[in-house]
């Protein structure tokens, strides 16, 4: 899988996710406690190429998901 793939693959898991919840990318910011909306941008435009842990932990509290739902490469797969 290519960098730009994964990358695609986060936000679009993270994208239905926000939609699911019917919120926006600014709020999913704000709930994850992002100082402004730029790093949530930054993720959806491809800026920002491998999110850190942290910030992956983050979006993934603010959508009360855990971080294993939110892997690119976990497109699927479920747990036995």
């Amino acid at each position: 899988m290519s960098k730009a793939q994964y990358v695609d693959d986060y936000w679009t898991k993270i994208q239905k996710l926000i939609d699911k919840k019917g919120i926006t990318a600014s709020k999913l910011s704000h709930l994850a406690g992002f100082p402004d909306n730029g790093s949530i941008y930054a993720l959806k435009s491809g800026r920002i190429k491998r999110p850190s842990f942290w910030m992956i932990m983050r979006i993934a509290d603010a959508l009360e998901v855990s971080t294993e739902e939110l892997r690119p490469d976990k497109q699927g797969e479920k747990k036995a």
